[in-house]
């Protein structure tokens, strides 16, 4: 793994020769699935959620078990992401590959972007590896960066604009202001000088193809759907000229698959609750958190602990007092109480699967060796096993 970026280090250099256990005592696979299935049979809410680290057919089997279970099924990510979905959904958003972004773009702007931990290798392959067409007269490709806060400056970017946390919203509404030639009051807006302003909404304005990235939403979900609902009404303007797209650069890793999977099997992308017998659909309400913190679910399938790690300290602490089954692979496991634990293979390092690149385009995943621990050494059977096809039992054992 020489080659291999931080992220990728993390991910597939995976070794923790431990023994699962359940509360501490060794256990064997068959008292797993008695317990799990006992727990599943008697919820009357269910929620089967996380996903962030697997591919697309653990998140249509995860499905699939909300579906037959009268569940809620959410994806784990940011309390915010819910209210980003949503904007993009009302307001809509004109989007790109990372490929078109990479052959096309002559201006890429980097809205609250913090590269060298979200994707420390986007700048050397998709900036500057690639040049915009010779036919556009631009042989390089001109950068820019809104900073917000008191974040370190990215270097090697040509523009950089620093912003107040608080005035994150009013600068893309007084550069929307800018684009479509309206008029807006002040001499600064969110610690931006009005001169500027103009001068990067001119930026805009003179590109012929613009994607604007951003990283992480505001922790706030009204803060997130602010921003986002106004980047992407100022992208939607700047459209009428030119060719203009955006593109999130912080989601979790696995959270495009799951969506994308999600939105197939459902019509929905997140947060859908089928305890009506049909999927319904509503980000405020049926988000994992939410769900917790209001105590309206009884049993969960966590698909993944790291889900956790987007958790407030009530809904945490509400988790560790329902009956979990969790399903994990050896490189993370849930620390808190459970009723079943199941090891699973790292998708793309030792079970194979389809994931969504952060551009959702689909990747396959190879099985790049077996699993180095054997159920002999383990005491159990799904050491080599995905989480598919545990998530699949489940639902077969259920419809008997």
């Amino acid at each position: 793994m020489s080659q291999a970026c931080d992220l990728g280090r993390r991910y597939f250099g995976l070794t923790n020769d431990e023994t699962p256990s359940r509360e501490g005592v060794v256990h064997s696979t068959s008292d797993d699935w008695e317990a799990a299935t006992a727990a599943l049979q008697s919820a009357r809410a269910p929620l089967v959620w996380g996903m962030a680290s697997h591919g697309v057919d653990v998140a249509r089997a995860a499905t699939a078990l909300a579906d037959r279970t009268r569940g809620y099924c959410d994806v784990a990510g940011p309390a915010a992401r819910g209210a980003e979905m949503r904007a993009f959904q009302e307001a809509g958003l004109s989007t790109a590959t990372l490929g078109e972004v990479a052959n096309r773009a002559d201006l890429v702007v980097f809205w609250d972007c913090a590269l060298a931990r979200d994707a420390p290798r986007f700048w050397e392959r998709f900036v500057e590896l690639r040049s915009p067409p010779p036919a556009w007269g631009s042989p390089t490709r001109r950068t820019a960066a809104i900073v917000v806060g008191h974040d370190a400056e990215p270097t090697d970017v040509e523009c950089v604009v620093r912003v107040e946390p608080e005035g994150r919203v009013a600068l893309l509404a007084a550069l929307r202001a800018e684009i479509t030639g309206k008029p807006w009051r002040g001499d600064a807006i969110g610690g931006v000088a009005r001169e500027q302003v103009g001068e990067l909404a001119q930026t805009l304005r003179s590109a012929r193809y613009g994607a604007m990235l951003w990283g992480g939403a505001p922790s706030c979900a009204a803060d997130a759907f602010a921003e986002r609902d106004a980047m992407t009404r100022l992208i939607r303007e700047l459209n009428g000229e030119r060719r203009f797209v955006g593109r999130g650069l912080a989601a979790p890793a696995g959270a495009a698959a799951a969506e994308n999977a999600l939105c197939w099997q459902t019509g929905f992308p997140l947060a859908v609750s089928f305890t009506r017998g049909f999927p319904r659909y509503e980000p405020r309400e049926y988000a994992a958190g939410r769900l917790l913190e209001r105590g309206e679910v009884d049993a969960v399938v966590l698909v993944g602990p790291e889900a956790v790690d987007f958790l407030s300290a009530d809904a945490r602490h509400r988790l560790e007092k329902l009956p979990v089954i969790a399903i994990e692979t050896r490189a993370k496991r849930y620390s808190g109480p459970v009723v079943a634990r199941f090891e699973v293979g790292v998708e793309g390092v030792e079970t194979a699967g389809v994931a969504y690149r952060m551009d959702d385009v689909p990747i396959p995943l190879r099985d790049v060796f077996a699993s180095q621990r054997s159920a002999s050494a383990s005491g159990d059977e799904l050491s080599a096993r995905s989480a598919t096809s545990v998530l699949t039992d489940f639902v077969a054992r259920l419809a008997v």
